[in-house]
């Protein structure tokens, strides 16, 4: 007896067939890699310290005491020399695994470590893991191969998930009065921007560019312009709350993710079109090829 497969299905196996191209990738991973360096140079007087058992830690359930017998070194090395060779394209996905294992150990080893954008930039090292981002050797050579569709999907979704977090963050009462950024406001532009209610409208518009950018990245009307209010806004962050080294990462890390969404969005643009319009029956019996040729 054989089983006819529903649309839905059938249309999902041809997504998870489709491979795409891999340069936009191979920009992902380039900047990744800038990122994780910056990140690797915000951390580095605290590698030493972190790792030190003589001195304050607060430690992570399951994980406890465990990192400490571990000389900083081990995590410096594996997080930058997994930087150099994600960088270059060689073998791209031991090096994404090296920069994670360097950088969560880092994090794991003191809960003060912790940060949101410690989280994002290991969860893209992990999402890079699975991805063949050296399907591309460079965002401008040829493609060496095609890289499967699925993993740019997940890289899209996290950046997506990520502003859409911050931007439900940002309804907040106490976000909304400007209390949430006020305290934080040491950017070279605040002492030139002198206004009462630049809290207020900085929350407003980081916000409004947070919303866009997670849906407009996605359309490809939309896709160029949320790509230049997300880079306006990642400036306005280092502009008016702190040039600091690990929100410089956090924005390259984010805008590192724009590419994915070159490839990511064609192959579900015509998933949903295929459903709306399946086809004569006989068409869907017949062996479908891969959708999209982003």
């Amino acid at each position: 007896m054989s089983v006819t497969a529903t649309p839905v299905t059938a249309v999902w196996v041809r997504l998870v067939a489709t491979t795409v191209s891999g340069r936009p990738l191979a920009a992902t991973r380039m900047l990744y890699a800038v990122a994780a360096l910056v990140m690797l140079r915000s951390s580095w007087r605290r590698l030493g310290p972190g790792f030190d058992p003589d001195r304050l830690h607060i430690p992570w359930p399951i994980v406890g005491d465990h990192l400490l017998v571990l000389p900083p070194a081990v995590p410096a090395v594996l997080w930058g020399v997994g930087v150099v060779a994600l960088f270059i394209g060689f073998l791209p996905r031991l090096a994404a695994g090296s920069v994670v294992a360097g950088m969560g150990a880092f994090y794991a080893v003191d809960r003060q470590h912790y940060a949101n954008g410690g989280y994002l930039m290991v969860l893209i090292g992990v999402l890079l893991v699975l991805a063949d981002s050296g399907a591309s050797t460079t965002p401008w050579g040829p493609d060496r191969r095609r890289a499967p569709w699925w993993p740019t999907l997940l890289l899209a979704l996290q950046l997506s998930i990520s502003y859409g977090y911050a931007a439900v963050q940002k309804l907040r009462s106490s976000s909304l009065r400007g209390d949430t950024i006020d305290w934080q406001l040491k950017g070279p532009l605040v002492d030139t921007v002198a206004w009462s209610r630049l809290p207020e409208a900085l929350n407003l518009l980081g916000l409004t560019a947070e919303v866009f950018c997670a849906v407009g990245l996605w359309f490809v009307v939309t896709r160029r312009p949320a790509v230049a209010v997300g880079v306006l806004l990642h400036l306005g962050v280092l502009a008016f709350l702190r040039d600091a080294p690990d929100l410089l990462a956090f924005g390259i890390a984010s805008v590192a993710l724009y590419p994915a969404f070159w490839v990511a969005s064609p192959p579900l643009a015509a998933a949903f079109s295929l459903l709306r319009d399946p086809g004569p029956a006989e068409d869907r019996r017949a062996p479908a090829p891969p959708l999209g040729h982003a």
